[in-house]
């Protein structure tokens, strides 16, 4: 008897802890499957208690077993001594096995909505995998595409990159030849006589009677007329305007870091000095009194039907500024210098003496070594760095 009370009491104690650790677990949010699992095993222990016999009652559970999905060995036997006065406590067990029948079959419907929750989303994993692989083979031949415009764009890249240096070249080579047109229109206004300077020169000449004598003579009058009718003034104005066209090339960088041109055309009027106006004006600088002598020269030429290379002259005056003169080139590399004054002159005639000679005679005139630096005239305009580099020019001028 004390064996059959202790045992009930020790039932007793773990039932107690069985329903507190079990409700503790609930509490602690213990999953739904967990909690039939352990309701389960505290209905089957229940079961047991119900079997109360005053013998030792060995109770297989092996029905159970297969049922459940706690492992709970086969060979498992649970050995309860009771009073037999206690049997009557076996008419529960009916409404015992009904419940745990209806507890056994919500696990199963349970674990069977687990799984099939699982499958469900292992189907929505599948499809959403499909999807995203079908999207992926879209993008990489999205991707295949672009790449080949993007090796096209830059091919075209490229050949843009070159026709803009061919286009920038042949700018370049049009803005020289704008710039030789432009020189030679400014030149040729710059030079231009009227009917005024040919009257003027008639008028001082008397024309050309067709003797050597008589050329050179009347290049020495028409200097000599020009010389007093002309006053010397640094501060003349020029009044005449041109229109000058210029291209305008710059330099500029792609984001990639390459080179590429840009070409502007401007146009603009510009001041401009010409012989006219020199010559209506009578005044100005040494510029101005060799510009104008040179144009009344090319007006003379006009009139005898002969004409002789004929240029601005400007020289470097040691110790001193440049200035400008005439200069005048016929055969044989002889040549006339007319400064101020005409650098060699006999009687009341310009003479033609070689360019060493006259190089000579005109230091001797400003009394200072001189360097002859630049010409032009309507046609030409050149520029030297030697006396030497002059001297070919002249020869070849002169030949």
């Amino acid at each position: 008897m004390l064996r059959t009370k202790i045992l009930l009491v020790i039932l007793l104690i773990t039932n107690i802890i069985t329903f507190s650790l079990l409700f503790k677990e609930v509490a602690e949010n213990i999953s739904l499957k967990e909690r039939y699992e352990r309701a389960y095993i505290y209905l089957l222990g229940e079961y047991l208690k119900c079997i109360k016999h005053k013998s030792i009652v060995e109770v297989y559970i092996s029905k159970y077993i297969n049922k459940s999905i706690i492992s709970i060995p086969k060979s498992s036997t649970f050995v309860i001594s009771v009073p037999l006065e206690n049997y009557s406590s076996l008419l529960n067990y009916s409404k015992m096995v009904s419940e745990l029948e209806r507890l056994r079959m919500m696990y199963k419907r349970l674990v069977t909505g687990m799984e099939s929750q699982e499958v469900g989303k292992e189907k929505n994993y599948r499809e959403l995998y499909i999807e995203l692989l079908k999207d992926y083979i879209k993008l990489l031949e999205m991707c295949i595409e672009l790449k080949k415009s993007a090796d096209m764009i830059y091919t075209s890249y490229k050949e843009v990159l070159r026709a803009n240096e061919e286009l920038v070249s042949e700018l370049r080579h049009l803005s020289l030849e704008l710039l030789s047109y432009e020189s030679a229109i400014r030149n040729k206004t710059i030079f231009a006589y009227n009917e005024e300077m040919i009257k003027y020169v008639e008028f001082v000449t008397n024309g050309w009677d067709g003797t050597e004598e008589d050329f050179m003579a009347d290049l020495y009058k028409i200097w000599s007329k020009w010389y007093n009718d002309f006053n010397y003034n640094i501060s003349v104005e020029p009044k005449e305007e041109l229109l000058q066209t210029s291209i305008k090339i710059t330099q500029h960088k792609t984001m990639l870091g390459d080179k590429y041109f840009r070409g502007k055309v401007s146009e603009e009027l510009v001041k401009i000095e010409t012989a006219r106006e020199i010559f209506n004006a009578k005044t100005g600088s040494c510029y101005h009194f060799s510009l104008c002598l040179a144009s009344l020269y090319r007006a003379y030429y006009h009139i005898a039907k002969r004409s002789i290379a004929t240029y601005c002259l400007l020289i470097g005056i040691k110790r001193s500024n440049e200035h400008h003169c005439c200069l005048l080139l016929i055969k044989e590399g002889k040549v006339a210098i007319i400064d101020w004054n005409v650098i060699a002159s006999i009687k009341g005639k310009v003479i033609f003496v070689p360019l060493e000679v006259a190089k000579e005679l005109h230091e001797n005139y400003w009394r200072s070594e001189l360097e002859y630096k630049e010409v032009w005239n309507e046609l030409e305009h050149r520029k030297f760095k030697s006396f030497e580099e002059f001297k070919q020019w002249a020869l070849s001028v002169s030949a």
